[in-house]
């Protein structure tokens, strides 16, 4: 206890030196006190007893309550299913740093991973979770982050809806729909399945907003946005593609049920917005629409997008308030 004289202990003499100090084995044969020339470490002055933080640690450690995760426990043993191990690891990995890895490195970094939590775990005495325990050893051990960002998991949310979504029509934005067409397109030719691309185009759009001002434009665009809305299903995914252009990603969806998809949205728009005010005002507009299907001729995103362009435009060329098919 701090205060109490315990045996080989004295009171400090030098003001500076607080608590006790302690006599080694050799002072006290040659009975004389310590040079008193340097502080006495904490751990000493208060008799801080090393061992019991050492099995306080081991018992932390061994303890199966949860300090460690069950997971890492099993990533360290050797009868581990490594497949599924490194897929867990892998998308942790993707949640928290983005960061990602090929089967390959998911299964060596895994592991190297696991040790590194449970070292650190044992170091401290405490389990310092995922988090922690990913930055450092991305950061230090092997370094694939450079200026890592700490932010709260809401804040980041925030951060990546403003990202991908379009301001006005709450719809996702141009990036959005590219990336998710090259994953839908990597989707199609690793599964053999067959996905859509839809582009729409609002005709006579300039007379109109032109006409009735940027305002009422604004609220056509937020009513076209919801339109879209209406026809697609939960894992469809609409875009603001530009302007007033628009973009629809179908997954598993062929060309015949894309064009379907496509009618049912121009001919909602025809008669929304002639039977319909918005913004205040009647503005009449319609729809022209180009819709193009993976295959051999649209097997990349460029070819994809560019195959609904030259459809949106035959469309466009045709009198509008249409739809026309690419390959």
């Amino acid at each position: 206890m701090i205060g109490d004289r315990r045996a080989g202990e004295f009171q400090a003499t030098d003001p500076g030196l607080p608590l006790t100090e302690r006599r080694g084995p050799t002072d006290r044969r040659k009975g004389r006190r310590r040079q008193m020339d340097k502080a006495v470490p904490l751990d000493r002055r208060t008799g801080f007893d090393r061992r019991t933080l050492r099995e306080r640690r081991g018992m932390s450690s061994r303890q199966g309550g949860g300090v460690i995760p069950e997971w890492v426990a099993q990533a360290l043993s050797p009868a581990a299913p490594s497949p599924a191990l490194s897929a867990l690891f892998r998308s942790r990995l993707r949640q928290l740093t983005r960061i990602e890895l090929s089967e390959a490195e998911a299964e060596r970094h895994g592991k190297a991973f696991a040790r590194h939590r449970r070292n650190l775990t044992d170091r401290l005495g405490r389990d310092v979770g995922d988090e922690v325990a990913i930055l450092d050893y991305f950061l230090n051990v092997s370094p694939r982050l450079l200026q890592p960002v700490i932010i709260e998991s809401a804040d980041l949310a925030v951060v990546e809806h403003d990202a991908l979504t379009d301001a006005l029509t709450g719809l996702f934005n141009r990036r959005c729909l590219e990336s998710s067409l090259k994953r839908e397109v990597a989707r199609c030719r690793r599964h053999g399945v067959t996905s859509s691309l839809v582009l729409l185009d609002l005709d006579a759009f300039k007379a109109a907003n032109d006409r009735f001002g940027h305002g009422v434009g604004d609220a056509v665009l937020r009513a076209l946005g919801e339109l879209i809305c209406r026809h697609l299903r939960a894992v469809d995914i609409p875009c603001r593609y530009g302007g007033d252009e628009f973009g629809v990603v179908l997954p598993d969806t062929d060309r015949s049920h894309a064009q379907l998809v496509a009618e049912r949205i121009r001919s909602d728009a025809r008669s929304h917005f002639a039977e319909r005010v918005v913004g205040g005002c009647k503005v009449a507009v319609t729809v022209s629409v180009g819709v193009a299907t993976y295959g051999p001729t649209c097997a990349t995103l460029d070819a994809l997008l560019q195959a609904a362009d030259r459809a949106l435009y035959e469309a466009k060329a045709a009198g509008g308030d249409r739809v026309a098919v690419g390959p």
